[in-house]
């Protein structure tokens, strides 16, 4: 029997934990991920002790003081698109990939919260499309490379990252490891090749975070950190985004290879000029500035308006 102390989980505290466990499993996983998640066992456990681990508190954010006021907003009359339109939108980006139906158009957004993001491509699905074998590692870089001239057919920008050479390979980018499997894990559980809507931010509710600050942070709140492939499908379904000079979006979720130290210190971003989006860039993952913030989805919503 586990020891009753204060300093151990008791007997009744883990038949509790199983029983969230088991309302979860039933309500999230569909059959092949369920078997998925069976026939990976150590990473689920891996995945599963980083959660409770944050959940319980003892992972603090060593990040939490990289944050400055926020300066810039997002683009004047800028709002995201209506369902309709998104799924009109997405269709044409995407004409390999099955739109999934969607029951209910009315999630609660949060208060700060820019709107819904309907369709939302997993990364795997548009690995699938790129004929790549490791979506998530070894081919991530062509999966945004993908993305990146999607975005280039509705608004010319210099990608600094291809400029001398291809740096946008395993050697220079990667999404970091924590979100990473946080993603696989959202992806292997539903079917189709999309994930279920999300509440997104462009920037705005993390404005002033520095990009590894947004993405420790919205982790503690169990909101999901975006990495380049996901904000560049956002950039394309929504180009209105693109098009004026106000708030830069921050990727917090990937990692940049920047001067060979072998350190992934630094992170991506879009930059925004005058006549809106003008490159697409790298930085230090430190630097908290006033005119950027990071791009975030809230997955797993189950709040619907009455």
């Amino acid at each position: 029997m586990t020891s009753q102390t204060a300093s151990k989980v008791t007997d009744r505290q883990i038949l509790e934990m199983k029983r969230q466990l088991e309302v979860v499993a039933y309500r999230y996983l569909s059959l092949e991920s369920a078997q998925m998640i069976i026939e990976r066992g150590d990473v689920f456990q891996s995945r599963l002790g980083d959660l409770l681990r944050e959940l319980g508190g003892m992972f603090p954010n060593q990040y939490e003081s990289e944050r400055v006021d926020r300066t810039l907003d997002n683009p004047a009359g800028w709002s995201v698109p209506s369902f309709d339109e998104q799924r009109a939108r997405t269709a044409k980006l995407f004409p390999d990939l099955v739109l999934p139906e969607t029951p209910t158009r009315d999630i609660v957004v949060p208060n700060g919260w820019d709107g819904v993001w309907w369709f939302p491509p997993k990364i795997a699905a548009i690995g699938r499309i790129c004929g790549v074998a490791d979506c998530y590692i070894a081919d991530y870089g062509t999966v945004v490379k993908h993305l990146l001239t999607l975005i280039k057919k509705q608004r010319a920008f210099i990608n600094y990252r291809t400029l001398n050479g291809d740096q946008l390979t395993a050697e220079y980018v990667r999404i970091n490891e924590n979100v990473r499997g946080r993603i696989q894990m959202l992806e292997a559980a539903t079917g189709g090749d999309f994930l279920p809507p999300m509440p997104i931010t462009f920037g705005q509710f993390y404005g002033g975070f520095s990009p590894r600050n947004a993405r420790e942070t919205a982790i503690r709140r169990q909101e999901l950190p975006f990495c380049t492939a996901q904000v560049g499908s956002l950039l394309a379904v929504m180009p209105e985004r693109l098009a004026a000079h106000d708030l830069w979006i921050d990727i917090p979720a990937d990692e940049y290879h920047w001067g060979g130290d072998n350190l992934w210190a630094h992170s991506l971003y879009f930059y925004f000029g005058d006549g809106g989006l003008m490159m697409f860039d790298s930085g230090g993952a430190a630097d908290a500035a006033g005119r950027c913030g990071s791009a975030v989805g809230l997955p797993g919503v189950s709040e619907f308006a009455s």
